[in-house]
Parts: structure tokens; sequence; C-alpha cells
């Protein structure tokens, strides 16, 4: 499972995985690692829309 810009730390993407020893969650930007009881976020809209930015190049300046 993935929580989007979910880290306290740097505000990057967290995701669950399991070993042995149980569940953990880490976070793919930072790599802060959170053990122990994973339960859902809360307080999150699953229904807002973050759209992309688009990127524009300068355009070129011309020569003297």
């Amino acid at each position: 499972m993935f929580w989007f810009k979910s880290c306290q730390k740097c505000k990057g993407d967290l995701y669950e995985s399991r070993d042995s020893f149980g569940p953990f969650v880490t976070c793919i930007k930072c790599g802060r690692y959170f053990a122990g009881t994973v339960s859902e976020p809360q307080e999150i809209d699953e229904n807002v829309f973050i759209p992309e930015q688009v990127r524009r190049r300068k355009p070129r300046r011309k020569a003297a």
C-alpha cells in the first residue's frame, strides 16, 4: 500500500511492506523507517486532484 506525500520528514511517498518481523513502512525518498503497527493515515481526502505543473522551456536568447 502507498501513501503519497505522507512522510513527515521530507513529504515523500510511503510504502508498506512485511518481513519476518512484521509490517513496516518506509519512505521512498529519504528512507525513513517506521516499524510496529501500521494503520491507515487519517484525514486524507481521496477525491483531491493535484494537477501536474507543465514546465515550459525559456526562449533562447539571440546572439548579439
